[in-house]
């Protein structure tokens, strides 16, 4: 009420200021131009609601009604009805709407907070529990209070208000819409989720079955449940159980997934199992027996986008997700599923993207760890050319940066040193190092590298002189020599001094 009246006065206030400005500028000027000015003052439009017309009749008349009920509440004069006027009830839901506007500013949300912001958006939809419009606005209200602030003990009257409307007003679509926000907004926080989830469940469970074929409705439900389950008591409950008349809800995820109505619930369900898969091996197990690698390793399951923009978040999402169910337990399959080439597909598609091929060196780097398999397919599909390449593009990006010195490390092998090398891994690496000098994560990962590089290289030489020791060792004891030169030449030639043996180390090493 207060917020209207000072709308009210501040409305007064710009007309006297724009009638003064007027007169000014009719003073200054010839009398020919005099019916110009006329001319271009009217007043504002009739027909718009929308907030920038905050001057306009409509809001006078809007606030009228209200403006009557709290002079009579003044003069200590008694409500009329017993139930609200259909004005006041526009009018409350117009005040809470626009309040919920203002608000999205962090120092009219601080200000509104400290004035029991919770508990009068709460009173009034408790008051007006049988008004759409006003539970409507409460919701929006409650969805941006939730932004900027936790959900504690004595806001837990929030969820129920949401919950009801949403049980009162089942029909609704704007209504399921705007209180799912609210629940999304309210699930971001860590120190509710358990009460949350046990107030929300079985009404979020009720509107995917009714809202099914509703992107928006089910995008919110999905953001709901991607952030409760953060709470590994609550991801178990999400996996637990599930039949074909009532699926679990990791099952309605992957549903979303095959059957995307749009790339925004594609994107976040695929968010929403990658947090479950952070739970542990237990959890990543459990997801690649409900056919997750198989979900995620075809390179057209998914619908495309015609946005590029949302393509490459659809892409990246579904590499987070696989790496995150890649471990020592279900690698093998992933492997077999051929996700590395899928992996550098995606990467070859979208060179300039550095966020996708961050997410593909990080999924490259868990493939090949520790699987012999994995490093040879990843070098044999042109992976080592291809994350030197994505660290010469985005030099600039240290977690790429770090997770292609992961990659480059955990696929070198004796076999594929030489490649390394010429593929210039040694120039991009001390780059990197360059680039990062305070990073110590990536400075660890390009010590590693190149840690294993010299040994390699060490590893090979050595090879090649006990191979050259074993030749030599079988020339001398030849019953039948070559008649070009005498053993003692032929010893000479393969036998290779101390001196021959480390100028061969320090030339493979000083490469490195």
């Amino acid at each position: 009420t207060r917020f209207l009246i000072h709308s009210t006065i501040l409305n007064f206030l710009s007309y006297l200021l724009y009638f003064l400005l007027t007169l000014i500028l009719l003073y200054n000027v010839s009398s020919s131009f005099i019916f110009f000015f006329f001319l271009m003052i009217r007043r504002p439009p009739r027909s718009t609601l929308s907030s920038s017309s905050a001057a306009s009749d409509v809001y006078k008349r809007q606030l009228s009604p209200l403006l009557g009920n709290v002079e009579r509440a003044t003069a200590g004069e008694p409500e009329c009805h017993p139930y609200p006027s259909a004005d006041r009830v526009e009018v409350t839901a117009l005040a809470m709407h626009v309040l919920g506007l203002c608000i999205r500013h962090p120092k009219n949300h601080a200000a509104t907070r400290a004035a029991g912001g919770w508990a009068m958006a709460v009173e009034v939809m408790s008051s007006f529990a049988h008004e759409a419009e006003i539970q409507k606005a409460g919701c929006f209200l409650l969805r941006n209070l939730a932004f900027y602030s936790d959900l504690h003990e004595p806001h837990w009257g929030v969820l129920r208000a949401i919950v009801d409307a949403m049980v009162r007003f089942p029909n609704d679509v704007e209504m399921q819409l705007k209180a799912c926000a609210a629940l999304r907004n309210l699930s971001s926080t860590r120190e509710s989720t358990q009460y949350l989830h046990e107030e929300t469940h079985e009404i979020l469970s009720r509107t995917v079955a009714k809202y099914a074929q509703n992107s928006t409705v089910l995008e919110s439900i999905v953001n709901v449940w991607r952030n409760l389950a953060a709470d590994e008591a609550i991801a178990s409950h999400y996996m637990a159980g599930g039949s074909e008349a009532e699926p679990s809800v990791v099952q309605q995820m992957i549903t979303c997934i095959q059957q995307p109505l749009n790339v925004e619930v594609t994107i976040a369900a695929l968010n929403a199992l990658n947090q479950i898969a952070s739970h542990g091996q237990v959890f990543k197990n459990a997801l690649s027996s409900l056919g997750v690698l198989q979900l995620v390793s075809s390179h057209h399951s998914l619908n495309p986008s015609p946005s590029h923009l949302r393509s490459v978040t659809v892409h990246k999402s579904r590499l987070y997700l696989a790496m995150g169910v890649v471990c020592d337990t279900t690698r093998g399959l992933a492997l077999e599923l051929g996700l590395v080439s899928s992996t550098i597909m995606f990467m070859c598609d979208f060179p300039h993207e550095p966020e996708l091929q961050q997410a593909g060196c990080a999924l490259l780097a868990n493939l090949a760890c520790g699987s012999d398999l994995g490093k040879q397919q990843v070098v044999d599909e042109g992976g080592i050319e291809l994350v030197v390449q994505a660290m010469h593009h985005h030099a600039r990006h240290a977690l790429l940066q770090r997770f292609s010195c992961m990659v480059l490390s955990n696929i070198h092998t004796v076999n594929s040193a030489t490649r390394m090398l010429e593929a210039g891994v040694v120039e991009s690496t001390r780059k990197a190092m360059q680039h990062f000098e305070s990073n110590h994560e990536l400075w660890e990962a390009s010590a590693k590298l190149l840690y294993r590089m010299v040994s390699r290289a060490q590893l090979r030489a050595e090879e090649m002189l006990q191979a050259q020791r074993e030749n030599a060792a079988m020339t001398q004891h030849d019953p039948y020599p070559s008649p070009s030169s005498s053993p003692d030449q032929q010893c000479q030639l393969i036998i290779p001094s101390d001196q021959t043996r480390q100028a061969q180390l320090d030339s493979d090493i000083m490469e490195v």
